[in-house]
């Protein structure tokens, strides 16, 4: 994109875009020894219940390691509520893990979703020498009973920051999607097999090298898109190829798959956080400008097909995305993106909520 259509965008942003959002008490953390300003890095909701992961930096000590996965009330309680009420209780999840820790204990949960039969996938990538990554099922329709825990051998957890699962269900389940794996590579795991393989993307030399920490599930057509938190280059595959059952003996037989990736060109900075919402819009965090951005997906992608829904000083960045059950897309507040450095910022902002309802998708530049 060129550098005068670049800032001609960010002078619109500035003069249409919308302050006006809905704004909510924070969860109350406190009991659970998490502090206020926590990294919450990812987020799933069902019913009126959210689940929030909270990753594990190496450097913590292991006497004041807290919980990784937290559950809360959802939504948050509105700002027109008591705020008496405000006080919203949370708990380890799962319960039978919160009185001792032992090796079904999630050590440092990095991406989570919830399927279309109510059942929650975290992905638990603990930077421990002694464990491997793994994916791991709760019904939650059942008492929150464990379905599985898979774990992926041989795959680094260095990258392992995203987990989306594909809306379409086959005969074999759902499928769950896991980036970045590494060498160009992201996990494919099928629920009703309980077994996973990796997805190689293939590329010609005029294609950057494909980051996938953000992951995005298209609900309308079989599309998967891809970029990373550094990078601005956005890149997509179809899932319809990686559905065919002709595949799957070639699959187990060598545990890799290979696919053809498309570049879709350059988003209009670096970002966070990426979701597909039901009219085919994708979302992301442009972190360098602090707005939550839409592009048209069917539209070119450059500055004149997106929308800036979100620009708010109580919002230094928003690093997941969801849609409730009344098809309202929520952002996740974080007081800073990861990997982003401040120029002239002495310390974190204070949050005043830690999600935030997007607005309707209707202002295009």
């Amino acid at each position: 994109m060129a550098s005068s259509e670049r800032i001609s965008f960010i002078l619109r942003i500035s003069v249409f875009c919308l302050l006006s959002n809905d704004i909510t008490h924070s969860w109350n953390l406190t009991s659970l020894n998490v502090s206020d300003d926590v990294l919450i890095w990812r987020f799933a909701v069902w019913r009126n219940r959210a689940f929030l992961a909270i990753p594990r930096s190496s450097n913590e000590k292991e006497e004041s390691r807290r919980s990784s996965l937290v559950e809360v009330s959802w939504p948050e309680i509105n700002s027109s509520s008591n705020v008496a009420s405000a006080a919203i209780s949370s708990k380890v999840f799962p319960k039978e893990v919160s009185s001792k820790r032992n090796y079904k204990t999630p050590v440092s949960v990095t991406g989570l979703d919830v399927d279309a039969r109510g059942q929650l996938w975290i992905l638990d990538a603990p930077d421990e020498l002694d464990r491997w990554p793994r994916i791991v099922i709760y019904d939650l329709k059942r008492n929150d009973r464990m379905v599985s825990s898979t774990e992926l051998t041989k795959v680094s957890s260095k990258k392992l920051r995203s987990l989306v699962i594909d809306p379409f269900e086959d005969q074999w389940g759902f499928r769950g999607y896991v980036g970045d794996a590494g060498d160009e590579t992201i996990v494919v795991y099928s629920s009703g097999l309980r077994k996973w393989w990796k997805l190689r993307m293939l590329h010609g030399p005029e294609i950057p090298r494909v980051e996938s920490t953000d992951l995005a599930v298209s609900r309308r057509n079989s599309i998967l898109y891809m970029t990373g938190h550094s990078t601005h280059d956005l890149f997509s595959v179809n899932l319809e190829i990686i559905r065919t059952e002709e595949t799957l003996s070639t699959i187990f037989s060598h545990g890799v798959q290979n696919v053809t990736v498309t570049s879709l060109g350059k988003k209009l900075g670096s970002s966070a956080g990426l979701f597909s919402d039901l009219k085919d819009g994708l979302h992301y965090f442009m972190t360098s400008q602090r707005a939550s951005v839409r592009w048209d997906t069917k539209l070119p992608l450059n500055a004149q097909s997106h929308s800036v829904l979100v620009q708010n000083d109580d919002v230094p960045c928003i690093t997941d995305y969801i849609m409730d059950a009344r098809r309202n897309v929520w952002g996740l507040v974080n007081s800073e993106c990861p990997g982003v450095i401040k120029k002239n910022i002495s310390s974190r902002s204070s949050l005043k909520s830690r999600t935030i309802r997007v607005q309707k998708y209707f202002l295009t530049f």
